[in-house]
C-alpha cells in the first residue's frame, strides 16, 4: 500500500515538472504569432483595416511619424492622409516648379543646367580669364593649389565655392569668396591659383586687370577692408619665402549689394619681377583685405588680364552697353513698319543655353534702314577712332539661314545723325566680314583702321554705329544669334 502511495506521488511530480517546463518555455517566448488572416489581403476577423488592427499589426495613420501605408512622404498624401506641403526642398516637381525645387512663381530660378557666361573681353582676344562659374571656366589660371584648402586649419568653407547663384541674377552662375576666420594663417585668406608649371606667364604688355565683386551690405566691418588685391607669386623659386619678392596691386570696393567691377592697374608688374630676378609662376586673389581674425563672404565673377583697350561693347545678354546704348534708337522698331519680331531682343536663351542676343532680319515692305540694328546716338563725348581700331563680333547662324538673297555678311556702319544733311548715307563709312560656319559661333574680327579718315574726308563727325548681318536686301526674312559686340584698340 505503502509502495503505492509512492509511486502516486512521484507519477504527479513527474507531471507537476513537465507542466512547470512548459509553462516556463511559454512565458519567455516573445514571438506573437498573428492569426493567418493578418496576411490575407483582405479586411476581416476584427480588423480595422486591412490586414491591421485588433489581433494584428497597428494600421498606419497619418500623425505616426512614419512614411508607410499609402503616404507619399511622412504622414502626409496618399488616399488617406492631408496632402503634402509642396515646398521648394522636397525633392518633388510641384509648387508649380518647372524643375524639381525650382524655377515657377514659388522657387528659386533654376540654374541646374550652366548658363555659361561670355564676357565681352573673350571675343577681343583676351586669354587669362576666369569666370568662377565653375572649376574649369578658367584659361591659363587654373584652380587647383592646395593652398586654397582652409578646412585643413579648421575653416567649415573652401576659400572658393563655385557655381553658386549669382546674387543679382540668380539664373546665373558665380564664385563665392569665402573669408575664413580663426586661427587659419594668413595665406588662407588669398584664393590661389595653380602654379604655372607649363609656358611662363608674360607680364610684358600686362595692363589694366579686372575682377567683378559682389560685397554683401555689412560685410565690410571690423578688420574686414574694402579692399581687392591680386598678388604675383615665384612659387618654384629657390627661395620659400615667396613673400619676399612677390608683387601686389590692388583696389578699394565702394559699392554694397551690387556687383562692381574694379580695375587694378599691372603694367607694373613686369618690371618687379624683373628686379626681383625671378619668374611669376601662380597668381592670386585677396579680398577684404589680409588680416584673417574676421570672416567675410563676397562673391566675384568674370578676372581678366587685359591688354586691349576696350572703347565700347555690348553682351547682347541684357540691354546694358558699355559706352553702347542699346535699345533707344526708334529706327528699330521694325513693328512700325508690319514685322513682326523687333530687330534685336536681348537676354534669349541661346542655342548654347547662355544669355545672348537674337537678330531678327524683317522681310516682306521693310526700309533697308529696318535690315540693321542701330545703338544710339552718341550724345555725349564724340567717338575717336585709332589708327589700330578693331572690332569684333561673334555670331550664329543656323543651318539654312543663307539662302535666296539673304547673304553671309556682316557689316558694321558708322553714321553721322546728328549732321545736317539728312541723308546720313551718302556720307557714311562701312566694313564688313564675311561668315563661314553654320550651327557654331563664329568670332569676326573687323578692320576699322581706315575710318576716322573717311570721317574727316566726308568732314563729319560719326555718333551712331549699326550692325546688318545678312546683307541688304529685305525681302526675305532670316534670324542670327549675337553676342560680345567690341570695339577695342589693338596693341
Amino acid at each position: 500500500m505503502k509502495n503505492n502511495i509512492i509511486n502516486i506521488k512521484y507519477f504527479f511530480t513527474i507531471i507537476l515538472i513537465t507542466l512547470t517546463l512548459v509553462c516556463t518555455q511559454s512565458c519567455d517566448d516573445d514571438e506573437i504569432v498573428l492569426p493567418e488572416t493578418c496576411f490575407d489581403g483582405v479586411k476581416n476577423g476584427n480588423e480595422t483595416g486591412v490586414d491591421c488592427g485588433s489581433d494584428c499589426q497597428p494600421c498606419p495613420t497619418c500623425d505616426d511619424g512614419i512614411m508607410n501605408g499609402s503616404e507619399t512622404d511622412i504622414d502626409c498624401g496618399g488616399p488617406d492622409c492631408d496632402a503634402c506641403l509642396e515646398t521648394c526642398d522636397d525633392g518633388v516637381l510641384n509648387n508649380g516648379e518647372e524643375e524639381i525645387d525650382c524655377g515657377g512663381p514659388n522657387c528659386d530660378p533654376c540654374v541646374t543646367a550652366a548658363i555659361t557666361r561670355y564676357p565681352n573681353f573673350l571675343s577681343a582676344g583676351f586669354e587669362t580669364f576666369h569666370t568662377f562659374e565653375s572649376e574649369d571656366t578658367g584659361k591659363t589660371v587654373i584652380d587647383g593649389d592646395p593652398g586654397n584648402d582652409v578646412t585643413v586649419q579648421g575653416a567649415p568653407l573652401p576659400m572658393v565655392t563655385f557655381g553658386v547663384p549669382d546674387p543679382v541674377d540668380p539664373t546665373m552662375y558665380a564664385g563665392r569668396y569665402n573669408r575664413p576666420e580663426g586661427n587659419i594663417s594668413d595665406g588662407f585668406t588669398d584664393y590661389k591659383f595653380a602654379i604655372n608649371t607649363g609656358a611662363a606667364y608674360d607680364f610684358t604688355d600686362l595692363g589694366d586687370i579686372q575682377l567683378s565683386v559682389y560685397t554683401p551690405a555689412g560685410t565690410i566691418a571690423g578688420n574686414v577692408t574694402p579692399t581687392v588685391e591680386v598678388l604675383f607669386i615665384a612659387r618654384n623659386d629657390a627661395n620659400p619665402n615667396f613673400w619676399e619678392h612677390w608683387t601686389i596691386v590692388n583696389a578699394t570696393l565702394s559699392a554694397t549689394d551690387a556687383w562692381e567691377t574694379v580695375t587694378i592697374d599691372g603694367s607694373g608688374v613686369k618690371a618687379s619681377m624683373d628686379a626681383f630676378g625671378v619668374q611669376y609662376d601662380q597668381i592670386a586673389i585677396r579680398v577684404g583685405g589680409s588680416g584673417h581674425t574676421e570672416a567675410a563672404t563676397f562673391y566675384i565673377k568674370d578676372f581678366v588680364f587685359i591688354n586691349k583697350e576696350i572703347v565700347a561693347s555690348a553682351t547682347f545678354a541684357n540691354d546694358q552697353g558699355n559706352n553702347l546704348g542699346l535699345t533707344g534708337d526708334p529706327g528699330n522698331d521694325v513693328t512700325a513698319q508690319g514685322a513682326p519680331l523687333p530687330m534685336m531682343e536681348f537676354g534669349i536663351t541661346g542655342p548654347e543655353n547662355n544669355f545672348v542676343g537674337r537678330y531678327n532680319r524683317p522681310d516682306g515692305n521693310i526700309s533697308d534702314g529696318f535690315t540693321d540694328y542701330k545703338f544710339d546716338i552718341n550724345t555725349g563725348t564724340p567717338y575717336t577712332f585709332a589708327n589700330n581700331a578693331k572690332f569684333s563680333l561673334e555670331v550664329y547662324t543656323p543651318a539654312g539661314t543663307i539662302a535666296g538673297n539673304v547673304t553671309p555678311t556682316v557689316e558694321l556702319l558708322f553714321i553721322a545723325r546728328n549732321d545736317a544733311n539728312p541723308n546720313f548715307w551718302e556720307h557714311w563709312t562701312i566694313v564688313n566680314a564675311t561668315l563661314s560656319a553654320t550651327d557654331s559661333w563664329e568670332t569676326i574680327t573687323i578692320d576699322g583702321s581706315g575710318i576716322q579718315a573717311s570721317m574727316d574726308g566726308f568732314g563729319v563727325q560719326y555718333d551712331q554705329v549699326a550692325i546688318r548681318i545678312g546683307g541688304s536686301g529685305h525681302t526675305e526674312a532670316a534670324t542670327f544669334y549675337v553676342r560680345n559686340f567690341n570695339w577695342f584698340n589693338a596693341d
